[in-house]
């Protein structure tokens, strides 16, 4: 029997401002066991995750993106979670039972979006019907966060992290008026693309310091660290570029922000 430490943080940043979309193609729905959100499509497959023995790399990340890999090489577009069990005494992993449908339109379902390379934001991402900050006057409010999720053996091991840069689109509101305006758009895209720097800079950080499960205490001082980084950082960024409507300071800092995140790209892998 293993025992294992798992721990969840999250990061959620409201951001005040304001790309051109990816391709539907791209779009994976992952729709949990509590969400009775119904599905109307054709049904693909059904499939699981299990405890294969003694591992740790079945967390909860672990177990989603498992998940996504096999729709994908089913031609599925939408993942419906039908059980989940968590970690017990009797296994150290997150089990999930799920259906995988194949729909017109995942993007109408999609509640979170994680930051991956190609899959850029467009205007029907921003799926609040009304402003979250209605006295900022502002054409747009996205919703940024950054979660990680943490797995040991034992209180002596080592600890393996796995980091997300996530959009909440349901607290993520554009004007109307400016669901065409490309330049307000790759605005929000850079929060995100920062979101995913700081997740990076996070992952980072955590896996330098060889955290065991006995030593976690520590992970929660990086976080504030890089929490504390990542909102200032967020506010220089609104700040220079008026929330996007200086054009020059919003080039400079596309540059910025593509830059930095190359340098991070050894880390690009922290899921």
């Amino acid at each position: 029997m293993k025992t294992v430490f798992l721990f969840l943080f999250t990061i959620s940043y409201h951001l005040l401002s304001g790309t051109v979309n990816a391709a539907g193609s791209d779009i994976m729905v992952v729709i949990d066991v509590t969400d009775s959100t119904s599905v109307n499509g054709t049904v693909i497959a059904e499939i699981k995750f299990k405890d294969k023995g003694f591992k740790t790399k079945c967390t909860y990340i672990d177990a989603i993106n498992y998940l996504k890999e096999q729709a994908k090489e089913h031609g599925a577009n939408v993942i419906k979670i039908t059980q989940h069990k968590y970690p017990d005494s009797w296994s150290s992993c997150h089990r999930m039972e799920a259906t995988l449908y194949h729909v017109e339109d995942a993007g109408a379902l999609e509640k979170e979006i994680t930051w991956t390379t190609g899959r850029l934001l467009a205007a029907a991402d921003f799926k609040a019907e009304r402003s979250p900050l209605p006295a900022s006057g502002l054409g747009a409010v996205s919703d940024c966060g950054i979660s990680f999720a943490s797995s040991a053996a034992n209180a002596f091991a080592k600890v393996r992290f796995s980091v997300q840069a996530v959009f909440t689109t349901g607290r993520s509101w554009i004007h109307p008026e400016h669901v065409q305006n490309k330049e307000l758009l790759n605005h929000e895209q850079k929060h995100f693309d920062l979101c995913e720097l700081y997740a990076r800079k996070l992952y980072k950080e955590l896996q330098d310091a060889g955290l065991t499960a006995a030593t976690m205490q520590q992970a929660n001082n990086i976080f504030k660290t890089v929490y504390n980084e990542y909102n200032e950082r967020q506010y220089k960024y609104d700040t220079e570029t008026e929330h996007g409507t200086n054009l020059k300071e919003q080039a400079k800092w596309d540059t910025i922000i593509l830059e930095e995140l190359n340098s991070l790209s050894a880390y690009a892998d922290h899921l």
